[in-house]
């Protein structure tokens, strides 16, 4: 995307009226169209920058981004989706996650989905064994992984 297509979409934006501006910006409504989105993409603003955004296994919908933000943090994220020219899409959520240090943890059971090991966990959870971030997204979902980080530990679905 062009530095020239940036600045004219910011001047759509800005164009908008106050509320509506705002709700673009936070992504919680679709921006101006000349992003290029195709049939069954949406462009949205996100963090103030022009994404587009291609639902798929791990995010059907703008709205879930911030799980992305929750679990990287936003500017792990806006690394991610300037190298993968704004698109956000399975691949990208796939590779931001390939490249993360974290790793997620299982109890021998398959039941829980942790995120950290020490002595309390495996105290309350039996022996835990590693999984990598990617194995565990493929497995579990992001939403699941959010879930495991923000609270340290969540039960998987049986």
């Amino acid at each position: 995307m062009s530095d020239v297509s940036v600045a004219r979409l910011i001047d759509q934006i800005n164009a908008l009226p106050p509320l509506k501006r705002k709700a673009v910006m936070a992504g919680v409504v679709d921006g101006p169209q000349s992003l290029k989105a195709t049939k069954g993409q949406k462009a949205v603003i996100w963090h103030g920058l022009p994404v587009v955004f291609v639902p798929g296994q791990y995010l059907r919908k703008p709205q879930q981004m911030w799980q992305l933000d929750a679990i990287f943090g936003p500017v792990k994220v806006k690394r991610a989706l300037k190298q993968s020219q704004m698109v956000l899409d399975n691949q990208t959520v796939e590779q931001l996650v390939g490249r993360s240090t974290l790793a997620f943890f299982t109890n021998s059971s398959q039941t829980y989905l942790l995120s950290a090991k020490n002595e309390l966990t495996e105290a309350d959870f039996g022996p835990l064994q590693r999984i990598s971030a990617l194995d565990a997204l493929k497995r579990f979902g992001l939403e699941l992984l959010e879930a495991a980080k923000e609270k340290g530990y969540v039960r998987l679905p049986q």
